[in-house]
């Protein structure tokens, strides 16, 4: 049976596992800068343009999307390569060095 008890353990759980993927993603090298000069986040930016040359004006979904894949193996404990996972996710976004 399913007891209502244990839902805010797993809101926390959830909470956390966001924040701290919001923190990883925010230590990778975007392209752009921050749109705002004191915001605390990595995300929106500027000087970010889809392949079309359009401006990006908003967080990305690709970005939204592994910011979900991060905390979702952080929920589930399983081990991963946050840079690997990246490249694979959202290289247009990142400054690669060659």
């Amino acid at each position: 049976m399913f007891s209502h008890d244990y839902l805010p353990v797993i809101e926390c759980q959830e909470d956390l596992a966001y924040k701290l993927a919001c923190s990883l993603i925010d230590m990778l090298p975007f392209v752009g800068e921050p749109r705002y000069p004191a915001q605390a986040r990595a995300w929106p930016r500027r000087g970010v343009f889809d392949a079309s040359g359009t401006a990006i004006e908003d967080v990305p979904p690709e970005i939204e999307k592994f910011c979900d894949r991060i905390a979702a193996n952080l929920l589930a404990h399983s081990a991963f390569d946050i840079w690997i996972e990246a490249i694979g996710a959202i290289k247009p976004y990142l400054r690669l060095h060659s």
